[in-house]
């Protein structure tokens, strides 16, 4: 992906990183479509495209993270049309954003109700960033249609902490009183049993 440059930050960070599908088709996109010269000089290509759920934890507790987030079950995102955010002085933010969703804003309620956590923003946006652009290079792009209607169902969150040490939660149905097996539950969703 093409995001703002890593390092030590304010805050720990919950996210749902794309498929590898559909980080190849917004990489591709990307390239095929954004100027190089157009991109912001902060921009980096490490890191993978994704939806913040929840960015300004004040917590760098991994197993705390996981006892609210682990088996609330997978999420389910719609991606629209290419758009942007404007706000910032020094450049352009090009973005997806999400179209519709199942369970992603029940999973950020879930953390925001139980963790200690500092707005960052005005509001949550849901959307998947593409590039950090220099000012008014985005405005060629906005409504292109690449993405619009790509669906896909997630049931990993990634909770990266505030010196950036990463640790996977599955969002999957954990049963209980069963074996280590990834079964069908009654409801027909898949889970992951474990004896407890």
């Amino acid at each position: 992906k093409i995001a703002m440059s890593k390092g030590p930050h304010s805050f720990a960070t919950t996210q749902l990183d794309l498929t590898n599908d559909l980080q190849a088709k917004l990489r591709n996109w990307v390239i095929a479509n954004v100027a190089r010269e157009d991109l912001s000089p902060d921009e980096a290509q490490d890191d993978a495209f994704h939806v913040t759920v929840l960015y300004g934890l004040k917590t760098d507790r991994h197993e705390t993270i996981r006892l609210f987030a682990e088996g609330t079950g997978p999420v389910r995102i719609e991606l629209g049309a290419v758009a942007q955010f404007d706000k910032h002085p020094d450049y352009d933010v090009l973005i997806v954003p999400i179209a519709k969703e199942t369970g992603l804003r029940a999973l950020r309620k879930r953390l925001t109700d139980s963790l200690p956590w500092e707005a960052t923003q005005d509001s949550y946006v849901p959307h998947v960033t593409l590039a950090y652009v220099r000012k008014g290079a985005g405005r060629r792009h906005l409504g292109a249609t690449a993405f619009l209607g790509e669906g896909v169902t997630l049931d990993r969150l990634r909770f990266s902490d505030s010196q950036g040490t990463t640790s996977w939660i599955s969002l999957l149905p954990v049963m209980a009183f069963a074996k280590n097996n990834l079964v069908e539950g009654p409801d027909g969703t898949m889970g992951v049993w474990r004896t407890i």
